[in-house]
């Protein structure tokens, strides 16, 4: 005979459309959550408690007073930190933070201080007990739970080099997918363009970077926030020892090439499916997987570190790219 289900208090600080849209709802429909909501702007978190009820709090004092078990910090990248380290302070056990972890300035101006302040915040939290997980959930897309299942599988052999280039709304990922496959990167040159480009509610300047892997495999990144919003956001090639993966867009399509077939595998949306569908698709899958975490009582599957490693590439990038100079990272932005 089994026990009753345990119940867990979610608290939601910052009720954007993301929040919205790809967070709550699932949330919701979970039978042994309870949810309760911050925002800045009271109207969203009152707005979010009419679709989905539960209590709305007034500041981050009365969120930490109602105990919540984990509180998903969903606000802007620029004061994320800065709620998520008064949530340490209040106690709360466990953060589900967006990415990046910080970026003080906006996810197209990643700096140097953003690592360190990130960095400070993730061995605070571990001196105060609190278990931090990112979402990076492009690691849920279903294709590259595919191409890493055939990675593991062992026939392709060794990764050897990986290219790649990224809108900057998707640049984040493209670096944590790039230490997905290819383990974490341990020295990079970048250089950046000499004037800034404008995408949909960015400016900033393209970046080249060039990059090797602890797992010594080879490869090179561009990002740019002027690339067109209609084509691919994000495409990433792997290739390995016996074939190539190559991904593209948000779950979009994968192709295989095998140097020991003559025929070449490719899967793409169905005429039934957008990208869009596939993105909030990704979010239900990176939260399913949190969930069961949280409930079994183990590691989550995307950790501090894991947001802690693409911020110290990005921090490593900013450098390079005003310096000239190849960076060492662990050397120069240690963990």
């Amino acid at each position: 005979m089994t026990g009753p289900t345990k119940a867990y208090k979610i608290a939601i600080v910052g009720v954007g459309s993301v929040a919205l849209n790809n967070y709550i709802p699932f949330l919701a429909e979970q039978d042994d959550l309870e949810l309760g909501y911050f925002n800045r702007t009271a109207e969203r978190a009152n707005s979010a408690a009419q679709r989905h009820p539960g209590p709305v709090f007034a500041s981050i004092g009365e969120v930490g007073a109602w105990r919540p078990d984990i509180a998903f910090v969903l606000t802007s990248e620029r004061v994320r930190l800065e709620f998520a380290q008064e949530l340490v302070a209040r106690d709360v056990p466990r953060l589900f933070l967006e990415k990046p972890l910080a970026a003080a300035l906006g996810q197209t101006n990643v700096t140097e201080d953003d690592f360190f302040a990130a960095r400070d915040f993730v061995r605070s939290a571990s001196r105060a007990g609190c278990e931090v997980a990112i979402n990076f959930n492009y690691r849920s897309f279903e294709l590259v739970a595919r191409a890493r299942k055939l990675v593991q599988e062992g026939s392709l052999g060794v990764l050897t080099t990986i290219s790649a280039r990224a809108h900057y709304a998707c640049w984040s990922h493209c670096l944590d997918l790039i230490g997905f496959f290819g383990g974490p990167i341990e020295r990079l040159n970048a250089i950046a363009g000499e004037q800034s480009r404008s995408g949909p509610g960015m400016d900033a300047v393209d970046l080249a970077v060039s990059f090797r892997t602890s797992d010594g495999a080879i490869g090179s990144v561009v990002g740019s926030a002027a690339s067109p919003w209609q084509h691919a956001l994000f495409e990433i090639s792997l290739e390995y020892q016996h074939g190539r993966i190559v991904l593209s867009d948000l779950d979009g399509s994968m192709t295989v090439f095998r140097s020991d077939e003559r025929y070449v595998d490719s899967v793409r949306l169905g005429a039934d499916s957008s990208r869009w569908n596939r993105y909030d698709s990704s979010f239900r899958a990176a939260l399913t997987s949190y969930l069961a975490s949280v409930r079994s009582e183990i590691a989550p599957p995307v950790t501090a570190v894991d947001g802690l490693r693409e911020l110290q590439v990005e921090a490593a990038i900013r450098r390079s790219s005003a310096t000239g100079h190849a960076i060492d990272i662990e050397k120069d932005f240690p963990l």
